[in-house]
This record gives structure tokens, C-alpha cells and sequence, in this order.
């Protein structure tokens, strides 16, 4: 079950895509582990809108030194389904 706070201000997304898999049956543990980096990495930015701006993306997706091409691939694919959410939930 998620007991995790997302406190930036992207955080209520985050707790809505979280619930919102695991509603549908995924366990989605490994992307709740990431969303909750993702979230800390949106405070430590000082993003104060709730919304995905490209700066942030393209930072957030940078490849890191050492960082095998799986997980980086798996960074970008959270984030990528973070995006399709919010997108669902505006139209």
C-alpha cells in the first residue's frame, strides 16, 4: 500500500498516477521508488508550478555517470507515464 507524501509541487499527480496503477492491479513499486526521487529532484529544483516543464524533464532524463542504460531507460518511462496522466486528466 502507498504510504509515501509527495511534497513538491507536483505531488498530487504523483499520488493520483500511484493510485491510479495500483488501482488497475500493477503493484508499481519500482516507479513509486523513482516518482518518490523524481519528487525530491522537483523540490530541489524549486519548482513552484504544477506542471512538467521541458527544462525539468530534460534534466531529470540526463543519463548520470555510471547509471546502467536499463535504469535510465526506466527513469524515462515513469516520467513518461506521469506526463500521459497529467495530459488525460486535462482534457
Amino acid at each position: 500500500m502507498n504510504t509515501a507524501t509527495y511534497q513538491s509541487s507536483l505531488g498530487e499527480y504523483i499520488r493520483g498516477l500511484v493510485q491510479h496503477k495500483r488501482a488497475l492491479g500493477y503493484r508499481y513499486d519500482s516507479p513509486e521508488h523513482i516518482l518518490r526521487h523524481f519528487d525530491q529532484f522537483c523540490i530541489e529544483s524549486n519548482r513552484t508550478e504544477p506542471c512538467l516543464g521541458k527544462s525539468l524533464v530534460d534534466r531529470w532524463c540526463q543519463k548520470r555517470p555510471n547509471e546502467a542504460h536499463a535504469t535510465w531507460k526506466g527513469r524515462i518511462q515513469v516520467i513518461r507515464q506521469l506526463a500521459l496522466y497529467m495530459a488525460r486528466l486535462s482534457n
